[in-house]
């Protein structure tokens, strides 16, 4: 999403609020945007660009994470390539068991 896009969406946000991302098959979206709507969500649709769409036909782990404070906004995209991404675990309960960085868990 553009920035200008972002600090439109989190000037919108109240304290407290928290806001989801979902990359949804065009197929489901009608579906996704009737559920979220019927809880009131405020929806916002965006077509993700070309560079994200080939990390995730690529089998690459995509996660974005935003936080602001004080009207300064902090946004980043974390890329796990797609080796990584199918050498990663999880335990029974869901817990990641691999690192993004590489060192070890205690």
């Amino acid at each position: 999403m553009p920035d200008d896009r972002l600090r439109e969406l989190g000037e919108r946000m109240t304290p407290n609020s928290s806001a989801i991302v979902a990359v949804v098959e065009l197929r489901w979206v009608a579906d996704v945007e009737r559920e979220f709507a019927e809880l009131g969500a405020d929806i916002v649709r965006a077509a993700l660009e070309q560079d994200l769409l080939e990390q995730l036909d690529a089998g690459s782990a995509v996660a974005y994470s935003a936080g602001a404070d004080d009207g300064a906004v902090v946004a980043t995209r974390v890329v796990i390539p797609a080796q990584r991404a199918a050498e990663a675990t999880t335990d029974p309960v869901g817990e990641q068991v691999s690192t993004v960085s590489g060192e070890e868990e205690p």
